[in-house]
């Protein structure tokens, strides 16, 4: 334990030799005072507790001098500023703090493997012990000096210990939703519930299974199930309940992250089932720089529709949407700042119809910004445009003329979360982990379609508040 720490400090005094930086002591106004050698640094780290069970103690800290997140502001060049104030929050137990300024760190300097591996070693104390696993990753691929080299060989043991050949995450949500117009679940305009607000009480479950089977991509068998359920309280009779699972294998292998699995998805509404799709998902994502990836994403579905009942109206062709669909997505994620996220994406997507009447074309545009802060809460926005061409006329919807249906859809969403552990502290530490388990989120959305022909056009907008818990994260 006490040579991994020793490690960690000889690399860094070497990165800081190498480039002509040195550890100092500096008053407010940023004056030299004295320099600490390296071996007095080591010795003060060895003093205490810390990233490895010992405590990191900047040159700052040992002059009595705190460093403000106002002095890391003033000047959020300096890396030695940003890295002795990462050692500060470190030892003052604000892992979050630290990790945000190391990220900021490798953001300005992606090559510097010292801080690199500093910051793994937050997120292991973190307890993101496949956040850790991906930063030795990233360092795996460097050309690392002999002393670097080995204290990494020895973090990876510690970390890859705790990476347990199996896991289970999720989530579970309950919550209420509004909405001012709500819609049936069918794709018949003329079973649609029109402006009619509504409440309703909604619930979600997300679970991932994960087993890891190594190898040179690091392939893992995963499964992933959701379900998603909306009862309303006055409408009952467009209640739906959608189920998903997934079952297939991810990896890696070097800049590149892969995913194949085979899909099946459930719709019922009202009790009825509607809808069963049997197919198969692809995804690969391409890193371009450290803050950059292009990704690919691509399904292919065997789509089986059934005549539902709604109310006392029963659908009568809707069978015959029954066809393929598939499509395929690029998009370009970006990394633009601290917590600051962005992506957005362009795709087509095709359905094939028993009756051609229902088949079309479709043009896809993908969207979303998030922001996460040092607390634990997030900000998050997202919007899925779908530009629809169907191939041919319905002559069974009434007021529809000789051209075929044509619409362009929009969904929008955003949504603000916050842990009871942001609102509520406690001495107790399993309590306190588990507020921080529990997110209120709360969120508004609209979804929109306008159409060629009035009897398709439709627009809802409403709100929602949730409690997540999110177990094993």
């Amino acid at each position: 334990m006490m040579s991994n720490i020793i490690h960690l400090v000889t690399g860094m005094m070497q990165f800081c030799n190498r480039r002509g930086i040195h550890p100092v002591i500096s008053n407010r106004n940023n004056k030299p005072v004295k320099q600490i050698s390296s071996t007095k640094l080591v010795a003060g780290l060895l003093a205490a507790t810390a990233m490895f069970g010992l405590q990191v103690v900047s040159a700052a800290a040992q002059d009595g001098r705190v460093i403000t997140f106002e002095d890391v502001f003033a000047d959020p060049s300096d890396k030695q500023l940003n890295i002795d104030y990462a050692r500060q929050e470190a030892n003052a137990g604000n892992l979050l703090g630290s990790a945000a300024t190391l990220e900021r760190l490798l953001i300005m300097d992606p090559a510097w493997d010292d801080a690199r591996l500093f910051y793994a070693a937050v997120l292991y104390r973190l307890g993101d012990f496949q956040g850790a696993e991906r930063e030795i990753r990233l360092l795996e691929q460097r050309p690392l000096s002999p002393d670097l080299n080995e204290q990494l060989d020895k973090f990876k043991q510690r970390v890859r210990g705790k990476l347990k050949k199996s896991s289970l995450t999720g989530n579970v949500a309950i919550g209420v939703s509004y909405d001012d117009n709500v819609a049936v679940n069918a794709d018949d305009p003329t079973l649609a519930v029109t402006d009619n607000p509504d409440t309703s009480l909604t619930g979600r479950l997300r679970a991932k299974y994960s087993y890891d089977i190594g190898g040179a991509q690091d392939m893992k068998f995963i499964a992933l199930g959701s379900t998603y359920s909306k009862l309303y309280e006055d409408f009952g009779r467009v209640d739906f309940n959608f189920l998903a699972g997934k079952v297939g294998f991810e990896g890696a292998d070097g800049p590149y992250d892969w995913m194949v699995t085979l899909d099946v998805k459930n719709l019922d509404v009202a009790g009825d089932q509607y809808l069963t799709e049997v197919g198969i998902d692809a995804r690969i994502k391409r890193e371009l720089t450290s803050k950059t990836t292009l990704q690919f994403d691509g399904d292919y579905g065997d789509q089986h529709y059934d005549n539902i009942v709604i109310g006392a109206q029963p659908t009568v062709i809707e069978n015959l949407r029954s066809g393929v669909k598939y499509s395929g997505v690029v998009s370009l994620n970006r990394k633009f700042g601290t917590g600051i996220r962005g992506s957005v994406g362009v795709g087509l997507q095709t359905k094939k119809a028993e009756f051609n009447a229902y088949a079309y074309d479709a043009k896809l545009v993908t969207a979303s910004a998030s922001k996460s802060f040092r607390n634990g809460s997030y900000a998050i926005g997202s919007y899925f445009y779908r530009d629809v061409e169907y191939r041919e006329t319905d002559p069974t919807i009434a007021g529809v003329g000789p051209a075929p249906r044509s619409e362009d859809r929009h969904y929008g969403r955003a949504a603000l979360g916050v842990p009871v552990g942001a609102i509520i502290n406690t001495d107790n530490a399993n309590l306190q982990k588990t507020l921080d388990s529990v997110i209120v989120e709360a969120s508004v959305f609209h979804d929109e379609r306008q159409a060629n022909f009035d009897v398709y056009d439709y627009d809802n907008t409403g709100a929602e508040v949730q409690i997540i818990w999110r177990f094993n994260r």
